[in-house]
């Protein structure tokens, strides 16, 4: 399977792995990633990559290819994805982030955000910013954060507007992979409190207790806030039509409270206490008895299950507090993962 100009997978581990590492190995030759290579050689090792036929390290231990040669190969690799290695459709995120002035916060917002990438790019970029991470420190590269920032980011954005109009949002997605470099390899560590609700998920998964391993995931209070708020507010509102249907109810005029009671059955339909097509203009005295279910979205979720109704579509907040919200099958936790096989 082709590696260049195809989405990233498994097999594409075992391709570019090997360059990152070997790059590594050389890290501090001057001029890496600023020295072109030869085109010859780059695009000799690219059909050789990309046939699968021969080991890739054995290939680069030859000393056939020089570190130049490597670094451009890498370049074009993210150049040549379908899609921008970076996502797209997160580009808006990145610029509010890059424009956090508080370091935690930002590192916080990233560590996020970079949970979203495919399990496949983590560990690419990973290896990547582990030996970007390396090559700022050595003096020998002459090559800081933010060089090595420039060098890069073009490659794994890919705007295809006209780079003048688009200067001022690539100038704050360089200071953002800047940031990732200088704050490897914190920037990819999962955030602990998700850490730790994923541990505790995965021990009851283990021990057999999944019936309670969701329903004891923490969540956010920010969720809990508006679940309350929604909850209290549909009650009060049952409570104040309730109120209201009894005054209409007492109206001396027989005439004027039929007309209020159909108008009242006409607006509230589907509100507590109207949670079904009701006759009550006819009966004015005792409590609604005619219901029928003929709502299609009905307020109180044992109405709906009674009369054999489809529930609403519950929030994944209110799922997780039932216990029908599954966390991802891909979600994989290692404490003692370091460095991805990349020292540093």
């Amino acid at each position: 399977k082709k590696v260049f100009a195809t989405p990233i997978s498994e097999e594409t581990l075992e391709s570019i792995i090997p360059l990152l590492k070997f790059l590594h190995e050389n890290a501090d030759r001057e001029g890496i990633f600023r020295v072109s290579g030869n085109k010859r050689r780059i695009a000799q090792l690219k059909e050789i990559i990309d046939n699968g036929n021969l080991d890739i390290g054995k290939q680069l231990a030859s000393g056939e290819y020089t570190t130049f040669d490597v670094g451009d190969l890498l370049k074009n690799f993210f150049s040549e994805l379908p899609n921008p290695f970076l996502p797209e459709n997160h580009y808006t995120i990145y610029f509010k982030t890059a424009e956090l002035q508080n370091d935690g916060r930002k590192l916080e917002a990233l560590q996020l955000l970079l949970l979203l990438l495919s399990p496949e790019s983590r560990e690419i970029f990973y290896q990547l910013l582990g030996l970007l991470s390396k090559i700022s420190r050595l003096r020998s590269s002459k090559m800081t954060a933010y060089n090595l920032a420039v060098v890069f980011t073009p490659n794994m954005i890919h705007i295809k507007k006209d780079l003048a109009a688009e200067a001022s949002d690539i100038e704050l997605l360089t200071s953002i992979v800047a940031f990732m470099i200088e704050n490897f390899p914190n920037v990819l560590k999962i955030p602990s409190d998700i850490s730790a609700q994923i541990e505790k998920y995965m021990e009851k998964v283990e021990s057999g207790e999944m019936g309670d391993a969701l329903a004891e995931i923490a969540i956010p209070s920010s969720a809990k806030k508006a679940t309350n708020y929604e909850e209290e507010t549909d009650q009060h509102t049952a409570a104040a039509l309730q109120q209201l249907l009894d005054q209409i109810k007492q109206m001396p005029d027989e005439a004027q409270r039929n007309m209020m009671l159909k108008k009242f059955e006409k607006y509230h339909l589907g509100t507590p206490p109207m949670s079904g097509k009701r006759s009550i203009a006819k009966d004015s005295i005792n409590p609604v008895q005619k219901v029928t279910c003929s709502i299609s979205t009905p307020v109180i979720k044992t109405v709906g299950r009674d009369c054999g109704l489809e529930t609403p579509k519950m929030s994944k907040t209110r799922q997780l507090r039932q216990g029908s919200f599954h966390l991802p099958k891909r979600i994989k936790l290692n404490k003692d993962k370091e460095n991805c096989g990349v020292p540093v």
